[in-house]
């Protein structure tokens, strides 16, 4: 998957922070039992700068096995 390019220095982006997230229910708050692997933010291996994204780049959810 392509992240980017990094806008200082060029070099491709990579993600970073990834973690698994739990969805809940929106009126009970309780968990769903679906999660999906996400993203907390794309870094630059070259400098070193971090950029934040939103859920772009996070997986499908679906029913932990």
């Amino acid at each position: 998957m392509n992240y980017g390019k990094c806008d200082r220095c060029g070099a491709d982006l990579m993600p970073a922070d990834w973690f698994e997230e739990k969805e809940y229910d929106s009126k009970t708050m309780l968990p769903t039992g679906r999660v999906r692997w996400a993203v907390g933010y794309i870094v630059c291996p070259e400098c070193g700068r971090k950029f934040c994204v939103d859920d772009t780049f996070d997986g499908q959810w679906h029913y932990k096995s």
